[in-house]
């Protein structure tokens, strides 16, 4: 599971490409009940995981290629 900025969040399985908060809720009610975890040490562990800053690169429009199809 990871989340963006923007509060997207991606799932490794199980995923229909939905951009949903309640199939989110959904899935993490799931994920916690499969786990002899509770929630808050879950959230522990996440605070440990690290995150990386957005790459934005600028390219002028006339470097673009643009594919026609």
């Amino acid at each position: 599971m990871a989340g963006e900025m923007s509060g997207h969040i991606c799932f490794a399985d199980n995923c229909f490409g939905y951009d949903d908060e309640m199939f989110a809720a959904c899935q993490l009610l799931q994920i916690v009940s499969a786990s002899s975890l509770r929630l808050g040490e879950m959230v522990q562990q996440l605070l440990k995981a690290g995150s990386t800053p957005e790459i934005r690169n600028f390219c002028e429009d006339e470097k673009i290629i643009w594919n026609r199809w």
